[in-house]
């Protein structure tokens, strides 16, 4: 008897505090339950499993380790020979920023060919180091940046240090891929650019045209200022991205290596798009993006909560072979944070959740995650065709006067 009163003091608290849980519907909150419920199967897999349970989440078992940053390295060693020679598709920002880190390697990794002399990185310690470093200081960066969120749960620390380890956040750090300084920058765009502040708002304009000139595709994100009519600032930001293309060019042979950029990126997307179920159909696939885009150009100026532009801006751009992949579903990392800050679980706003975070904490051996994030990206899709749907004029129209209409028949009852 003295047992059970024992236990029902802190059972009617915990009784309480998950029906609090419950009623307050936070994402942020469910969020952080469901990463710290994946991370600790994700742990349990790994003690049953071994090693192969551990990396099994990443390209090629992790025998790949930090090849994007390594190669990249190695190619922009190369001066003009970057862009003519290795046909690399990094922009010129992207490469002088990777030529000031390649002052750090030795010269003979720097030299060594293909693979498998391409993996001795392991040898020279300043090469090890360098990685390091430069993650290091990325990933403060990027907890930085996200720390300015003003999220009102109370645990916005531990939602942001369950962010950094994220499954998207590891595959990004294992690959060495530097779109996450792309992503840094798109995050500073997405909090400053409605700003009350004018010199807020012109940074958010120049970290936009720092995140395209670093991968070109953000670009696209451009859209948000579109949709809004904010025509001035966009074109401010196109000549910020002009700028920021043209003078790191001059490393690299000057304006000519913009061609070369061009060149070498259709090459490697007709490769990476040979692996597509479309690809013995280019026209079909053509039409689909050209869809897709008119498609996202429409939502910009029908869409009324700026996350929801971003995920489906996001959701095209993963749909591109030579993009898609686990860690570029960082992407959508600013709608996701935008909607954990201004949204409620209800109604289609749980289907955007885990269309959101189920990347995140569900740790996915390598053969199950590319079928998962077609998936998702396909429910993205859908759900954004169906809510432009809603809210196109000329239904929202027809869907007043069928109400006016109803409203006038219970009257006349």
């Amino acid at each position: 008897m003295r047992f059970r009163q024992f236990l029902a003091t802190p059972l009617r608290r915990l009784k309480s505090e998950l029906a609090a849980f419950l009623s307050r519907r936070d994402p942020a909150e469910y969020f952080i339950a469901l990463m710290l419920s994946g991370l600790s199967v994700f742990f349990v897999r790994c003690l049953v499993g071994g090693s192969e349970s551990f990396v099994g989440i990443f390209f090629k078992g992790g025998n790949d380790l930090f090849m994007d940053y390594f190669n990249s390295l190695r190619d922009v060693a190369q001066g003009v020979g970057v862009y003519t020679e290795r046909h690399v598709i990094y922009p010129p920002l992207a490469n002088l920023l990777l030529l000031v880190i390649a002052r750090v390697i030795p010269t003979a990794y720097l030299e060594t060919g293909g693979f498998p002399m391409n993996l001795t990185w392991r040898a020279y310690p300043a090469a090890v180091l360098s990685v390091t470093f430069f993650f290091l200081v990325a990933m403060l960066l990027l907890f930085a940046v996200m720390q300015r969120e003003q999220h009102h749960t109370v645990n916005k620390t531990l939602l942001l240090l369950l962010l950094l380890v994220s499954f998207p956040v590891l595959a990004l750090i294992e690959r060495g891929n530097i779109v996450i300084l792309a992503l840094i920058a798109l995050l500073l765009f997405m909090q400053g650019y409605d700003s009350p502040r004018r010199a807020e708002r012109e940074l958010a304009l120049f970290m936009l045209a720092v995140a395209a000139a670093l991968k070109l595709y953000p670009a696209l994100f451009g859209l948000l200022l579109l949709g809004e009519r904010r025509y001035r600032e966009l074109s401010r930001a196109a000549l910020y991205t002009l700028a920021l293309l043209l003078l790191p060019s001059f490393f690299f042979g000057g304006p000519i290596c913009l061609w070369w950029v061009i060149e070498n990126t259709l090459a490697y997307s007709r490769y990476t798009a040979g692996a597509s179920a479309l690809s013995g159909y280019p026209i079909l696939l053509y039409l689909l993006y050209a869809a897709g885009l008119f498609l996202v150009t429409y939502a910009a100026f029908l869409q009324k909560k700026p996350w929801k532009l971003w995920l489906l801006i996001s959701a095209l751009l993963l749909s591109i072979p030579s993009i898609f992949s686990s860690y570029n579903w960082l992407l959508t990392l600013p709608a996701l944070l935008a909607f954990l800050r201004t949204e409620r679980l209800c109604g289609t706003n749980w289907i955007y959740f885990f269309l959101l975070t189920i990347p995140s904490f569900t740790y996915l051996p390598e053969a199950l995650q590319g079928n998962t994030l077609v998936a998702l990206i396909a429910g993205i899709f859908l759900i954004s065709l169906l809510e432009l749907f809603w809210l196109c004029p000329l239904f929202r129209h027809k869907r007043r006067r069928h109400e006016a209409s109803h409203a006038l028949s219970q009257m006349d009852e």
